[in-house]
């Protein structure tokens, strides 16, 4: 049931950024993503219906990471010092993760 409403926003999100660039040809678009899409994928597709490895092959030109530091160190008992730090090893998975938009590597 995730994957298929995975899916479905993803399809939902092509068609407004169609007819966006209907309008505006060179509109760029940016999926944003839960910092759990790149440290618990499995969860992410359960809890936010998020799976990066199906965007990566849809028409986004950028990825986003809601990395907020508060919010993660509340959330995994992590000192702000911790949750900090954690970005950037979060940044550089959810990079390499990512990759190149539409699925190139």
């Amino acid at each position: 049931m995730a994957a298929w409403k995975n899916r479905k926003l993803l399809d939902a999100a092509e068609e407004l950024m169609a007819a966006a660039r209907e309008v505006r040809p060179g509109l760029r678009f940016a999926l944003n993503l839960y910092y759990e899409t790149v440290l618990n994928p499995r969860m992410a597709l359960a809890w936010y219906a998020q799976d990066l490895g199906v965007a990566r092959g849809r028409s986004f030109d950028y990825f986003s990471l809601m990395s907020y530091h508060r919010q993660i160190g509340r959330e995994l008992s992590w000192t702000p010092d911790e949750a900090i730090a954690a970005i950037g090893v979060l940044s550089r998975q959810a990079s390499a993760r990512a990759g190149n938009p539409h699925g190139s590597s």
